[in-house]
């Protein structure tokens, strides 16, 4: 399989077999995203948001072979997708930095 990296991060995806660096492909699929106040909790100076989500921009129709990685909120936005990825729980260095991810994660 073949995946298309639709965000602008390089990623790069551990596994128990090595590693693989996807690099962008300099499309951005989006999901459109819209918060919503609900809440002032007394006593606290939080604000407390809903998230309205709406549509998928720039993600490819499905394509024989090929994996679009994106983020995870546009791999939630499109459940329906069994071949759209995002990148598995975050690997860090020894400074909190992002270093890669575990793996990726796929809609079922």
């Amino acid at each position: 399989m073949e995946f298309v990296n639709l965000t602008k991060h390089e990623i790069v995806v551990h596994s128990q077999r090595g590693r693989m660096v996807l690099v962008p492909s300099g499309v951005e699929a989006r999901v459109e995203t819209e918060n919503i106040l609900v809440e002032f909790p007394t006593g606290t100076t939080v604000d407390i948001f809903t998230q309205r989500v709406g549509e998928v921009e720039f993600l490819p129709e499905p394509k024989e072979g090929v994996g679009w990685v994106v983020s995870t909120q546009v791999r939630l936005a499109v459940p329906n997708r069994g071949d759209v990825f995002s990148p598995g729980e975050l690997i860090r260095d020894e400074k909190g930095r992002p270093i890669g991810c575990m793996g990726l994660v796929r809609n079922f």
